[in-house]
């Protein structure tokens, strides 16, 4: 069934053969956020170099855009997207508007309200994506492009209509980024569009950049990456992966051990560090899993840390919709992600 022939709303916008000026990204006016690209690999969160001596998955994660968003200002009338994908990642469980497609918002005073989303096609083994959305074009507005969270972007251009005034646009403040590193609901696993995990909504709120470093299925602290971690400069870690730890043995063997080394960088010395337990609670271990990282949390304090915090997982959803939180008792809906996010938002909000 082709449900375009029954519902036009399911209908793309159709590409027009109107021609204008085309910009090859990275270029100026755009400004990259939450990652970079590198000739011949495309935008990166990591480099790849490091990623692929920790493992499979920190290297294929490396290469997927979730966090990493286009600024940019314009008049114009249309935008037309094209890019080729890294891969194209489709899940039984997950909107391929998540996975594979970009976002558009206008930042209108510092709300980002959704423009249109420029979709791959349906055909599995196609990795180009094609497409055109339509804009007011009546004045300069402030545009943020959220790229894939899971698909990856091994090139981008954009083209606007000819005449079309192109500009910089810049919402965050002058403040580091904030960094996350965590598991696949790090990573935004399953919101149904880029810019419903939970990142997303705190650098709206907070108008500070982030970097996403979510590895779905493969945030496991090993010792290049805690080493990787403690370098990055930010202005917030906030350490989100007991979701991958495989046991409660490995997380209490690197939970404490990523904190104090991410401690022990004189950079780091005052950086607040947000520690999360997962939201999942009632499996196997949770409350045991917990108590894990509240004794890092605990253990800090003890020893004069003013600037490390605990967030219990276990009070993201309200107890009453809990089930209607997450697809498959484990990824968030975008409702659960909302949740998470005015939670993680609390705390935040007091560190700038």
């Amino acid at each position: 069934m082709d449900i375009t022939k029954i519902d036009k709303n399911f209908i793309k916008t159709q590409v027009t053969k109107e021609s204008g000026s085309i910009f090859t990204l990275p270029c100026k006016p755009f400004g990259i956020y939450g990652g970079w690209f590198e000739e011949g690999k495309g935008f990166l969160k990591m480099p790849i170099q490091i990623a692929e001596q920790i493992s499979p998955g920190v290297a294929w994660g490396s290469r997927c855009t979730a966090g990493v968003r286009i600024l940019f200002a314009t008049d114009a009338k249309f935008i037309k997207l094209n890019a080729k994908l890294y891969a194209k990642c489709l899940m039984n469980h997950m909107a391929m508007v998540g996975s594979a497609s970009f976002t558009l918002c206008e930042d209108v005073n510092g709300e980002e309200i959704f423009v249109g989303n420029f979709i791959p096609s349906l055909n599995v083994n196609e990795l180009d994506v094609l497409a055109q959305v339509n804009l007011k074009g009546d004045e300069i507005r402030n545009y943020i492009l959220y790229l894939p969270l899971y698909s990856g972007v091994e090139s981008l251009s954009l083209e606007f209509n000819e005449g079309a005034i192109i500009g910089e646009f810049n919402k965050y403040i002058g403040e580091k980024p904030i960094l996350y590193y965590g598991s696949s609901i790090t990573q935004g696993g399953c919101a149904s569009k880029p810019n419903n995990c939970y990142q997303a909504y705190i650098s709206e709120w907070l108008k500070v950049d982030h970097v996403n470093l979510g590895f779905s299925g493969s945030a496991k602290a090993e010792d290049m990456m805690i080493e990787y971690l403690a370098g990055v400069d930010c202005s917030v870690f906030v350490c989100d992966y007991d979701h991958n730890a495989s046991s409660v043995e490995h997380l209490q063997n690197t939970h404490e051990k990523l904190f104090k080394a991410f401690r022990s960088n004189p950079k780091h010395a005052n950086t607040p560090v947000v520690l999360i337990s997962k939201p999942d609670v009632y499996k196997e271990f949770g409350d045991v899993r917990f108590e894990i990282i509240k004794k890092t949390y605990e253990n800090a304090l003890n020893k004069g840390d003013k600037n490390v915090y605990l967030i219990d997982g276990r009070e993201f959803y309200p107890k009453d919709i809990f089930h209607h939180c997450s697809v498959d008792d484990c990824h968030p809906t975008d409702l659960g992600f909302y949740f998470m996010a005015k939670k993680i938002y609390e705390v935040l909000k007091n560190l700038f």
